[in-house]
């Protein structure tokens, strides 16, 4: 499913500092109790791979992203913002009720 570049090409996000770390501190005390993990960071934390993922085999979900809501131009539902798949914009929005489905 690809970003709408149009919506897209209208925002710029900064990194979030300490989103990597959080994340994989996150992911050490699952992993210590024998929760299923799959940890994506950066370049790898991209709408496809998310809406390919059979989510119900995870407990528990966390994203530590930046969110759009509806009020803002252009946007037509609260939607994640994760990295695109290679190429031109760098970011893509995922709806949060495809992303949850």
């Amino acid at each position: 499913m690809p970003c709408d570049v149009s919506i897209s090409l209208k925002y710029s996000f900064d990194r979030l500092p300490g989103t990597a770390v959080e994340v994989q501190s996150i992911a050490s005390l699952l992993k210590e109790r024998k929760e299923t993990v799959d940890v994506r960071i950066g370049v790898d934390a991209t709408k496809s791979k998310l809406l390919d993922t059979d989510l119900s085999k995870f407990r528990f979900l966390h994203f530590a992203t930046h969110g759009v809501l509806a009020v803002d131009t252009g946007v037509q539902e609260p939607s994640l913002v994760l990295s695109s798949d290679g190429g031109i914009p760098p970011i893509c929005f995922c709806p949060c009720r495809k992303s949850l489905a």
